[in-house]
C-alpha cells in the first residue's frame, strides 16, 4: 500500500499505528497501573457500557467501540448522570442501514423487526464482496452489514459447503442507528403519501375511509414502534398538516383540557375538526379504545371550548391504533 501511494503522490509515505494501550502499558511499568485503570470513577457505569458499546468480535474475543468508549468517559466525568449516545452514528454516514431501510421488501422489514426487538436472522456468509455487489442483493446487504460491524454472530454452522451465521444487532448504541434510519425512511413515506384522499374522507365525515388510508401507511412502517404512543401521535400530525384551508393544533387548551389535535378552519363558519387518538395493544380492546377517546371528549368538553371560541361547529373524531391497524369513529 504505500508502495502504491508514493507511486501516485511521488512523496514517501509515513503510516501510524495507533496503539490505545500505551497508557496502561506505560503505567504497569512506572507502576501506578491501579491508579490508571480506576482514574475517573465510572467502575458502576461498566454495565451501561458494555450494553452500549461492546459487542464487536475479533475472532472469538469480544471487543467495545473505542471511539465511543472514549467519549462516554469523556462526557460522563463531569455528568456522571448523563444518559449514553449513540457516538458512533455521529461520526459515520451509515449509507448502508439506510439503503437497507429504503429497499426492504416485505420479507426485508419482517426481518428488521425481528432485529430491533431483539431477535436474530440467520445468513449466508459469503467473505468476496466488493463495494460494487453490496446494493446488488439483501443478502449482500447483510453480509456487509455483518463484516463491518453492524451485526455480531451468535452462531455459525455448516450446510452443503456454505457457511451460515446467525446473527444479531451488536449492542444498543447499533440498535439506535438502525431505529434512526428507519424512523428516517418511514418519515419520508409519510411526505409521499397523496393526502388528498385522506382529506376528502375527513371532509365527507366518513371514518371507515379514514382507518382504512392510515391502516395502509402503517403497514409500510416497522414494528419497532408499536407501542409507542408519541409516535402515532407524530404520525397522524404530520399527516393532518398541511391541509388545505385549515390549521392543525395539538395539545391546545380547550374546554377542560387539552385535545390531542384540532383543524382550525381558516372560515370560521365551516366546522373544526378534533381528533382524539388512544393505543391499544390487543386487537380487541381497540372499540374499547374508542369508546375512551368518546368519553375524555365528553368529559373534558372539548367540543364546548372549540364553540366557545366561536367557531360553527366540530366534528370529532376517535381514533385508535393497534400495531399497524387503525380504526376510526366519528361523532357528529
Amino acid at each position: 500500500m504505500s508502495e502504491l501511494l508514493e507511486k501516485h503522490h511521488g512523496i514517501g509515505t509515513v503510516i501510524l499505528l495507533d496503539e490505545y494501550d500505551v497508557p496502561l502499558e506505560n503505567a504497569w511499568q512506572a507502576g501506578f497501573y491501579q491508579e490508571m485503570i480506576r482514574a475517573y470513577g465510572l467502575e458502576s457505569k461498566a454495565g451501561e457500557v458494555r450494553e452500549w458499546y461492546a459487542g464487536y468480535l475479533f475472532g472469538n474475543d469480544e471487543i467495545y467501540n473505542p471511539w465511543s468508549v472514549t467519549k462516554y468517559v469523556h462526557e460522563h466525568r463531569s455528568m456522571p448522570d448523563a444518559f449514553p449516545e449513540p457516538y458512533w452514528s455521529n461520526t459515520s454516514s451509515n449509507s448502508v442501514v439506510r439503503e437497507l431501510a429504503l429497499r426492504a421488501s416485505g420479507k426485508g422489514r419482517g426481518e428488521l423487526e425481528t432485529l430491533i426487538q431483539g431477535g436474530t436472522i440467520e445468513k449466508r456468509v459469503h467473505e468476496d464482496i466488493t463495494y460494487e455487489d453490496v446494493y446488488q442483493s439483501d443478502d449482500n446487504l447483510w453480509n456487509f452489514l455483518f463484516f463491518t460491524g453492524y451485526m455480531k454472530k451468535v452462531s455459525e454452522r455448516q450446510y452443503g459447503g456454505d457457511i451460515y451465521v446467525t446473527m444479531r444487532i451488536s449492542n444498543r448504541e447499533v440498535r439506535s442507528i438502525y431505529r434512526n434510519q428507519i424512523s428516517s425512511w418511514f418519515d419520508k413515506v409519510v411526505e409521499r403519501a397523496d393526502r388528498k384522499e385522506l382529506y376528502a374522507a375527513i371532509l365527507k365525515r366518513d371514518a371507515g375511509k379514514i382507518g382504512k388510508i392510515l391502516t395502509g401507511l402503517l403497514r409500510q412502517s416497522i414494528s419497532t414502534f408499536d407501542s409507542d404512543e408519541s409516535f402515532y401521535h407524530g404520525f397522524l400530525i404530520s399527516l393532518l398538516t398541511g391541509m388545505e384551508d385549515y390549521v392543525a393544533r395539538f395539545n391546545r387548551e380547550s374546554g377542560d383540557g387539552r385535545p390531542d389535535i384540532i383543524l382550525y378552519p381558516e372560515n370560521p363558519t365551516d366546522p373544526a375538526y378534533l381528533f382524539e387518538c388512544k393505543v391499544r395493544k390487543k386487537f380487541n380492546e381497540m372499540q374499547g379504545g374508542l369508546e375512551e377517546a368518546f368519553a375524555q371528549i365528553r368529559t373534558k368538553r372539548y367540543e364546548e371550548g372549540i364553540l366557545e371560541d366561536g367557531y360553527a361547529g366540530v366534528v370529532s373524531y376517535g381514533v385508535c391504533f393497534c400495531k399497524k391497524s387503525c380504526i376510526v369513529g366519528v361523532h357528529l
